[in-house]
């Protein structure tokens, strides 16, 4: 419970539940729109509360109390936006109002608070770059307010208060966002297991075509088209982002073997969970063999 991730996953799940039950009510039949969207709410709520009220002794990662909803990006926390939106629309204003005041705690900390702010669960992770994109979007479009003791760190004793905003600061925290998602994703390498991946740990000679490309490759995309004077090389590769993990699928029919990567019919349609470059075809087939002989979803039928 106190690890932020969990949430943001959630959250996000019972936001396209509600969506979908809002256009198709009859493809649902557990909750109809108005529970998916209240679960939304109450697992979003949960993520900034529930944490916060655990103090970590030892463990994975770290000890002390879990803040890691305002001070680190966690993936999917771009669908807090939209659910602000549709709260206000379903006239749950106060909900979204309590949603919002959250949002902008995180965001004010990137910009104004965090010393390095594109870290997430490991110190050379890509998990980050949805979530500080969508903070400083999200600064420069709806602006920030002057406040006081806003929230309180109670592992270092200390206040955070924002007197000043300073809007120059907006642009300089997207910009030094931007570079630094580019800095961890395929740019120059043209191979299909490089472009527009997100790189981790050794880069590009490490596994790439994790599901954080599609994260950080949103950014790339949505910063092309609304803030790039000359966004043709980015909307490339935001789209190459997008599209990557098509790279992983494992399909074809009986001629081919039923995939190229672990052939069979039982792994027909199936996708692998990312591409150990330094390894090849090689290093996928063992993976995914590894994996299933320990029960992870190194392949699975999606």
């Amino acid at each position: 419970m106190w690890r932020t991730f969990d949430y943001t996953t959630y959250f996000a799940l019972y936001f396209n539940l509600y969506r979908i039950a809002k256009q198709r009510p009859d493809l649902v039949h557990d909750l109809d729109a108005a529970g998916y969207l209240d679960r939304a709410f109450s697992t979003a709520r949960a993520y900034f509360e529930v944490p916060a009220a655990i103090r970590m002794e030892g463990g994975w990662s770290f000890t002390g109390w879990v803040y890691w909803q305002y001070t680190v990006g966690n993936f999917h926390e771009k669908y807090l936006l939209p659910l602000i939106a549709a709260l206000e629309d379903e006239g749950r204003q106060a909900d979204a109002d309590a949603l919002r005041g959250e949002w902008e705690k995180k965001v004010k900390y990137f910009i104004y608070d965090g010393v390095y702010a594109f870290a997430s669960e490991m110190p050379v992770d890509s998990t980050a770059y949805e979530s500080t994109y969508a903070a400083a979007k999200y600064a420069l479009e709806h602006g920030l307010k002057p406040d006081t003791k806003l929230w309180f760190d109670r592992n270092r004793q200390t206040w955070f208060s924002h007197p000043v905003i300073e809007p120059k600061r907006h642009e300089e925290f997207l910009r030094l966002q931007h570079m630094a998602n580019l800095a961890c994703r395929g740019v120059l390498e043209t191979n299909y297991w490089s472009l527009g991946s997100d790189f981790r740990g050794c880069g590009s000679a490490s596994y790439t075509l994790s599901y954080m490309s599609q994260m950080g490759g949103w950014a790339v995309l949505d910063h092309a088209l609304h803030y790039d004077p000359d966004p043709a090389d980015h909307l490339r590769l935001g789209y190459a982002s997008l599209l990557s993990s098509w790279a992983l699928m494992n399909t074809g029919d009986a001629a081919s073997g039923y995939g190229f990567w672990t052939p069979g019919a039982k792994h027909d349609g199936t996708a692998g969970w990312g591409f150990p470059a330094a390894q090849g075809r090689r290093g996928m087939e063992s993976r995914n063999a590894r994996s299933a002989a320990r029960g992870v979803a190194g392949v699975r039928r999606d």
